[in-house]
């Protein structure tokens, strides 16, 4: 007998973009990435009930969770962070954590069943086709209607698009805010604990209206290579950069100086 396999799905609510936990995760620099993790995490625990279970298999459970949903291992931990912060994510052991949306938007049925179930839509279907043309060119209608309000829809996006592009200098368009956050971490001399810088990073971005932030992301950027030139040129013998904070203190406390430091350089003014 042939095995009557189980199919799994999410229900996504149609105000799940709406919800205020996911407009700021999205906002974050890199926060397209860290939805669709949390997303893929979701999908990973649908077999379960919506619980995901730390094995040992890494010695972290955000590495494993890389390992499962192949994603970078620092986007996954900055994601969990932020998902255990807010409630999108719960554990009580460090073993076990449960995703509460999933639980609530869990949908699963059996091949037999959905065989059963397709075959009374398309019975369903089948008479409604013959209950006359009438019907059919009313569904004709309907379908035309959704088309035209697609591409309305597509037209408006296009056109706050091209709003957005208007708001934000040229030249700073093309800067990728995740490369010049790469960037600036790696080349921080004084290597700290990777989530707090990018948390740090990211509050930094939050600051300022969404289409200002590539803008900013640079200046950031530019601010972070200015100060290390600055003390190396003044610290030549400091080869273990003793006195340079954590780069997540740096970006608290320091980096709005040296942000004000390189748009004076950029005037021409002086220090």
């Amino acid at each position: 007998m042939a095995e009557n396999k189980r199919y799994y799905w999410l229900k996504l609510m149609d105000d799940f973009f709406d919800s205020k936990r996911i407009k700021k995760l999205r906002k974050m620099a890199g926060g397209d990435t860290y939805t669709i993790i949390y997303l893929k995490m979701q999908l990973l625990s649908l077999k379960k009930g919506g619980y995901l279970e730390y094995s040992g298999l890494e010695d972290e459970f955000y590495k494993e969770i890389a390992l499962d949903i192949d994603e970078d291992e620092i986007n996954v931990q900055v994601t969990i962070q932020y998902l255990l912060s807010c409630g999108l994510l719960e554990t009580s052991d460090s073993i076990e954590y449960k995703l509460p949306f999933v639980q609530d938007n869990l949908g699963s049925e059996t091949a037999s069943t959905r065989r059963s179930r397709k075959s009374r839509e398309n019975a369903q279907k089948a008479l409604q086709c013959n209950s006359g043309a009438t019907e059919c060119n009313i569904l004709q209608q309907n379908c035309n209607v959704e088309i035209d309000i697609e591409k309305d829809i597509d037209t408006d996006i296009e056109i706050e698009k091209e709003n957005t592009k208007e708001s934000v200098p040229a030249s700073d368009l093309d800067f990728d805010a995740e490369w010049g956050w790469e960037y600036t971490i790696n080349a921080y001399p004084k290597k700290t604990s990777l989530t707090s810088a990018k948390v740090a990073w990211m509050d930094k971005l939050l600051e300022v209206i969404e289409p200002n932030r590539k803008a900013v992301a640079k200046l950031i950027y530019e601010a972070t290579v200015a100060y290390v030139t600055d003390y190396i040129e003044k610290n030549p013998d400091d080869t273990n950069y003793r006195y340079i904070p954590k780069y997540g203190d740096w970006l608290k406390e320091d980096c709005d100086y040296w942000i004000r430091q390189v748009e004076k350089r950029k005037r021409g003014e002086s220090s």
